[in-house]
């Protein structure tokens, strides 16, 4: 009896047997959710004793850091089973939060509407965000470009 390709591939991987394993992309990730996770937990020591020092800003950081480190954690394992999709799925809420951060730090007088819940007709688009992230050396074009890429992944809409 042959024994195919497919039969042969294990149900899970283990971190010994996973398909990406050596990629140097994959490796700078992993390195990147550890130092992330370290510098994280020693900041979040500090955060828990301060709270009531922090501004509107920093405990916006608080929350949003912990949901960015366990959506890339959440990418990483699905990277691990060989899941691309997903993981690419996910990226969208990943870059999301970066963006709304970056912004926040780039116009603290937002802060407020994200506190009142960042409702989709007040906020700004993710592409004005994403120009945010990048010191609005990349033009609104470019923002947007990125931006409908991971909405068609997202909202299943033909890739163009």
């Amino acid at each position: 009896m042959v024994v195919s390709d497919v039969e042969r591939r294990p149900a899970v991987f283990t971190p010994d047997n996973e398909p990406y394993l050596g990629l140097q992309s994959v490796l700078w990730f992993d390195r990147i959710i550890v130092w992330t996770l370290e510098s994280n937990h020693r900041v979040a020591a500090y955060s828990h004793a301060h709270t009531d020092q922090m501004s509107p800003l920093q405990k916006a950081a608080c929350q949003m850091i912990p949901q960015g480190i366990n959506i890339a954690l959440s990418i990483r394992e699905l990277v691990r089973q060989g899941y691309l999709f997903p993981a690419m799925v996910l990226m969208r809420p990943l870059i999301e939060r970066a963006a709304v951060l970056s912004y926040l730090t780039d116009n603290p007088g937002a802060v407020p509407l994200w506190e009142s819940g960042w409702k989709y007709a007040q906020r700004p688009p993710l592409a004005k965000m994403l120009q945010s992230m990048s010191g609005a050396t990349v033009d609104a074009a470019e923002a947007s470009k990125v931006c409908a890429a991971h909405n068609h992944i997202v909202h299943a809409a033909a890739v163009i």
